[in-house]
């Protein structure tokens, strides 16, 4: 994070100085489209390299005894009231697995579409970020106001469906959840009921 904040720093005043002024006209040409481009990109990419190489170096994981070693201290932490197994029952019969104990092979198979989703998802967000958004908008040296009402709006459209995915569907998710949840013990008690009343028939006949 802080050698990140130090490369967009350092991207962003470099480049700000190449223009009329240099760092006199601090305010003006620290905020060009330019000076703000290179200082993103420069720190967005020089921390995810300097994230991804330390995570290599200071793992401790050299084999697959060591992950599910790892793995089993994230197990450690369960929930005693709604362990791993209850909390994924549904998932669990998905897959057609019978275990009493959640393994990493478990829940990788548990979550492949959700991480199929989320590569895409992340892959899309680059290109639409780094790759498509910014030459549009540096292509234009001054937006009229019909470019620069379409530029708004499409932003308040962007906003507002992430608004959507982040704040709203996850409570929806949740109430489907407890809604189908509650269905289900419905049932478990009916067929129990039925089972008992059907033993008490049986032991009278």
């Amino acid at each position: 994070g802080a050698i990140g904040l130090a490369c967009t720093i350092i991207g962003n005043l470099a480049t700000a100085s190449t223009y009329e002024g240099g760092l006199g006209d601090f305010f003006t040409n620290t905020a060009r489209e330019y000076s703000l481009l290179v200082g993103l990109c420069a720190g967005l990419t020089i921390s995810g390299v300097v994230c991804w190489i330390v995570s290599l170096c200071t793992h401790n994981i050299k084999c697959k005894k060591d992950a599910d070693r790892e793995w089993e201290k994230t197990m450690s932490i369960d929930n005693s009231l709604n362990p791993y197994i209850a909390l994924y029952r549904q998932e669990i019969a998905e897959i057609g697995e019978d275990t009493v104990h959640i393994t990493t092979k478990t829940m990788t198979r548990i979550f492949r579409r959700a991480k199929m989703y989320a590569i895409v998802a992340s892959v899309l967000s680059i290109i639409i970020f780094l790759v498509i958004f910014p030459p549009i908008a540096l292509s234009f040296e001054v937006l009229s106001y019909e470019q620069f009402k379409a530029w708004l709006s499409v932003f308040q459209i962007w906003n507002m469906a992430s608004t959507v995915l982040v704040v709203i569907v996850p409570p929806i998710e949740e109430g489907i959840q407890i809604v189908r949840e509650i269905k289900q013990k419905r049932r478990a008690k009916m067929s129990n009921r039925m089972a008992s009343g059907r033993s008490e028939l049986n032991s009278i006949l």
